[in-house]
C-alpha cells in the first residue's frame, strides 16, 4: 500500500498548497475536492477496516495510522480552508469598496462577487454541512453589528446558505452606495 499512498500524498499536497496560496480564487476547487474526498472516505473507511480485519493488522500500528490519515488529513485541511474562505470572502467584499463610481462598467470585484454568489448554491449541501458544524451559525459575520437579516436562525432564512448569500449581497450593495 506504500506506493498508492505515496501517489495520493504526492498528488494532493501540491493541490492543497496551490489552494492555500490563493484561497479566494480556488474556493470552488477546494469545495469540489472536499466533496470528492468525502465520497472516497465513505468507501475508504469500511474497505480499510475490512482489510485490516482480514490481515489481523493492529489498528495502533504506525502504517495503519498512515493509511487512515491518507484521506482524513487532506479532508481536515480542506475543511479548514473552505471554512476560512467564507469570512475572507466577506472581508474581500468590504475591502473592495472604493467609493461611488461614475463609470457604468461593472468592477472586477463586483463581477467576482456575483459569480461567487451564483456558483455557491450548487454547493449548498456541502456548505450547509460545513457552516452548521462550525462553532457558531453566524461566526462568519466577523463582528458585524447588523445581521444580514432579521431571521433569528438559518432555518427562518431558508437555510444557512441563504443567510450567507444575504450577508454577501448586503455587503455588495453597501459597497456600491
Amino acid at each position: 500500500m506504500i506506493h498508492p499512498l505515496s501517489l495520493v500524498t504526492s498528488t494532493l499536497q501540491p493541490t492543497l498548497n496551490t489552494i492555500k496560496k490563493a484561497l479566494s480564487s480556488h474556493t470552488f476547487v477546494a469545495l469540489d475536492l472536499y466533496q470528492s474526498l468525502i465520497r472516497v472516505q465513505n468507501k475508504w473507511d469500511p474497505a480499510l477496516t475490512k482489510c485490516l480485519r482480514m490481515t489481523d493488522a493492529h489498528t495502533a500500528s504506525e502504517p495503519v495510522k498512515e493509511l487512515a490519515a491518507a484521506i482524513t488529513t487532506p479532508i481536515s485541511t480542506l475543511r479548514g480552508l473552505v471554512l476560512r474562505s467564507f469570512p475572507e470572502f466577506l472581508v474581500d467584499i468590504r475591502m473592495a469598496s472604493g467609493g461611488p463610481s461614475t463609470s457604468s462598467a461593472i468592477s472586477d470585484s463586483t463581477h467576482s462577487t456575483l459569480t461567487y454568489l451564483e456558483t455557491l448554491p450548487a454547493y449548498e449541501k456541502t456548505v450547509e454541512g460545513l457552516l452548521n458544524r462550525s462553532q457558531s451559525e453566524r461566526s462568519w459575520l466577523m463582528g458585524q453589528k447588523d445581521p444580514p437579516s432579521p431571521a433569528r436562525n438559518a432555518d427562518d432564512e431558508g437555510g444557512i446558505v441563504n443567510l450567507y448569500v444575504g450577508m454577501s449581497a448586503h455587503d455588495t450593495s453597501a459597497r456600491r452606495s
